[in-house]
Order: structure tokens, then sequence, then C-alpha cells
């Protein structure tokens, strides 16, 4: 008798219930995404908006300037009324892919992803993301600057768009910008880092075994607007971690990994805290290399 309100509190209906999407389950993480991409069915774009979106890629190649970031907005909301499917039914992708693959004509196609990122939204991501690399590429254009500022729009545009359940790819972009010679690449794809670990804190902790030896390693950089940029990365990658005993220790962290005489001091602040959270993978990942560090110096007992 006792199991029986339990079985019909179960069975009760939950339809009308709201459903607060970060606390679903790690296996239904999905279930509040709306893959518009692939639900394709339905009838095509209206033939009025397919006009008037192809007439303004036709156009789109040759403005510059205010003009661009007008035209690209203006696709963004184009694009929105007509839905996600005009980005491939009205060839959206495949003409920014080649204006911006043209140094002529990429500063309006970097307007135009922001606009459409901007726009649409989230249901933009599976089109957009992989605009990623070339967008660090144009970051490092070393004869307009115009396209560089484009391109310096249209990178966080498009990592606002995330989802948050979904960053591997996008990380992947990021480690492969921050690997490259280019110091603005490398410093674009640092700062793109940091607001990709701000946006997404808990999955982004769960990578932070790869993530730790990348930023750290770049705050020794040659170049200081790599550095801070390295700095400014490592301090959202860590503060992704959601162990209470070990984020009051992250800026003695950081000091140490810049200033390694500071080290022992670190080491010392550490060994006397009393972990009442289980050190799980994040909070490893913060603490393993500074101990690791610590390990291999003299002067440490």
């Amino acid at each position: 008798h006792s199991l029986a309100p339990m079985a019909s509190l179960a069975a009760a209906p939950q339809a009308d219930a709201p459903v607060d999407p970060k606390t679903l389950p790690k296996t239904l993480s999905f279930d509040n995404v709306e893959f518009m991409s692939a639900n394709m069915t339905g009838s095509s774009v209206d033939p009025k908006a397919a006009a008037s979106i192809s007439e303004a890629l036709s156009s789109l190649g040759a403005k510059a300037g205010n003009d661009a970031i007008k035209a690209g907005a203006e696709l963004g909301e184009l694009v929105k009324a007509a839905g996600v499917r005009a980005f491939v039914e009205c060839g959206v992708v495949d003409h920014l892919h080649k204006l911006i693959d043209d140094r002529n004509t990429a500063e309006p196609a970097l307007y135009a992803i922001k606009g459409c990122a901007e726009a649409v939204g989230s249901k933009a991501e599976p089109f957009l993301v992989p605009f990623l690399a070339p967008i660090l590429a144009c970051v490092a254009d070393k004869k307009k600057a115009e396209v560089r500022a484009a391109a310096e729009a249209a990178g966080p545009a498009v990592i606002e768009i995330v989802c948050p359940q979904a960053i591997k790819n996008v990380q992947g972009m990021l480690f492969a910008g921050i690997a490259e010679t280019n110091w603005q690449t490398k410093m674009w794809s640092l700062r793109l880092l940091g607001q990709l670990a701000e946006k997404s804190q808990v999955p982004f902790s769960r990578s932070l075994y790869q993530v730790m030896p990348l930023v750290s390693a770049a705050m020794w950089d040659s170049k200081k607007d790599v550095k801070d940029a390295a700095e400014y990365a490592t301090l959202k990658a860590m503060e992704t971690c959601q162990n209470r005993d070990i984020r009051p220790f992250i800026p003695a962290v950081i000091q140490s990994i810049k200033n390694p005489e500071e080290i022992p001091e670190t080491l010392h602040k550490l060994s006397s805290t009393v972990f009442v959270q289980s050190v799980d993978n994040p909070a490893l990942s913060i603490t393993v290399p500074i101990l690791m560090r610590g390990c291999n110096e003299k002067k440490i007992e």
C-alpha cells in the first residue's frame, strides 16, 4: 500500500509543468535544442522571401564599411523571416563561403555572418560555426584592417550561439587557432575560448585537462597581447571548476604560472587546505600541473 501513492504520482501528467533546461539529465541535454537543420520537412522557403535573399546576396559583395554592416544585419533579418532552411535552399552558406575566401569581399561576408548569428540565434549554429576557421584566419589579414575588424566582430557573435552542450568541435577549432604562428589568430582564439568557457561553464569544465596546458603555455608567449589573452582565457577556464575549495586559489595559481618563484607559497596554501568537496577531474586539472611543477623544484621540501 505504501507504494500506491508513489505510483500515482509517477503516473500523474506533467505536460503543463515548466521544465528548466538546466535541470535536464546529461543523457537528455539536447532535448531542449531545436535541430532545425535536421528537421527540414514541410514547404520550401516562400518564393518572395527567396527572391529578397537572392537580391541581398547578389549585392553583398560590393558593400564596405557601414554599408557592409547594414547589409549583413539586413540579410540576417531576411533569413530569420524565411526560416533556417534558407541557409541551404537560398544558397546563403555557399555564397558566404565564396565571399569570405576572397580578400576583396571578405569584409561584407564577415558582417553577414555576424548579422545572421545575431538575428537567427542558436538555430543558425550548424550553418555558421564552420565559419570559425576562416574567421580566425581573417583576424590576421595583413593587408586590410577592415577585414580584421569585421572578423573581430564576427567571432564573438558565432561563439554566442554555440549550444553549451556541443562545445567540443568548437574547442577543436580554437585549439588549432592557438597553435597558429600568427599572433592575431592566436590572441583571438584565446579570447574566444575564454568567452566559450564563461558561456558554458559546466560542459567546459569537463575538458579542462585539455585546455589548461594550452592556455598556460600561451601565457609565456613573446607577444604581450597574446599573454593578456591567455591570462583571460586561463582565468575563465579555471572559473568553470565548481569545486568551492579550489576556487579561492585560482588567482594564486595563475600568478604561479606567470611567476614560477611563487609556486612554493601557492603549494603551501594548497597543502594547508582541508578539502570538503570531492576532488574531481576539473579540480585535478588545475592543481596537478602546479604540483608537478613544484615537485621538480629543488627549493621545495
